[in-house]
């Protein structure tokens, strides 16, 4: 029981503070160095521990963490390890995360942003619903750098690219259109709002396509670049 001249002294709740991302970063990364677990220099959510029989990869968003491995040995010890040290509950095999949907048959994944829907409900809100569909998310040889007379609403502008950059995460066939149409959100014209809508166009011509990986035999990249790009 507390007297008269008493006070209690609270700590506050960790999300309630400023630097509260930064401290809890800063303990999961020292906690989860004790186990072998090294941070990943292209992007620092994404931990990666080498065991004898393979690998670990962790990656971490604020409090929500996806496991993935090639050796099932070294999961297992990873979560009996975190739920050492933090209060953790095991969700099983992914189907959600971050708002990106997982989809497992055999050897194939797939990854979706619940797609059809966000691709279909976007289209109703922007009124393209019932557009005529385009094969591509970009004209051909489209020229936008030149100023024009017919300047709109930048807020518009912004929130409309806002929700199809989130699209590229699972739309990789839109990145380069979207990534041009981003470079006008300081002063968008009509031109670029047109492009903009071409980029809806497409896609209502394929309003669920998903990211698919398959389980190959070899580990074989092919990258590709626009010689052409840089000609402005």
């Amino acid at each position: 029981m507390l007297r008269g001249t008493e006070v209690c002294h609270l700590k506050k709740d960790i999300y309630g503070l400023k630097q509260s991302p930064r401290a809890w970063f800063e303990k999961f990364s020292l906690t989860i160095s004790g186990i072998g677990f090294r941070r990943c220099y292209s992007d620092h959510s994404v931990f990666v521990r080498h065991t004898s029989s393979g690998i670990v990869v962790l990656a971490l968003y604020v409090h929500d963490i996806l496991l993935t491995d090639s050796d099932s040995s070294g999961i297992v010890e990873t979560k009996m390890y975190l739920n050492h040290h933090f209060v953790t509950k095991d969700m099983r095999r992914s189907k959600y995360f971050l708002g990106i949907e997982v989809a497992h048959k055999k050897t194939v994944y797939f990854f979706s942003e619940r797609e059809r829907k966000y691709a279909l409900d976007l289209l109703e809100e922007t009124g393209f619903l019932g557009c005529k569909p385009a094969n591509t998310p970009m004209e051909a040889n489209v020229y936008l750098w030149f100023d024009d007379n017919h300047t709109l609403d930048p807020g518009r502008y912004r929130r409309l690219i806002g929700k199809l950059i989130y699209l590229t995460v699972t739309r990789p066939n839109i990145t380069f259109a979207i990534g041009v149409l981003s470079r006008f959100m300081h002063q968008p014209r009509e031109t670029h709002w047109l492009a903009a809508m071409r980029v809806l166009a497409y896609i209502k011509s394929c309003p669920g396509k998903r990211l698919v990986y398959r389980k190959h035999e070899h580990v074989q990249i092919s990258g590709y670049s626009d010689s052409g790009y840089a000609g402005d």
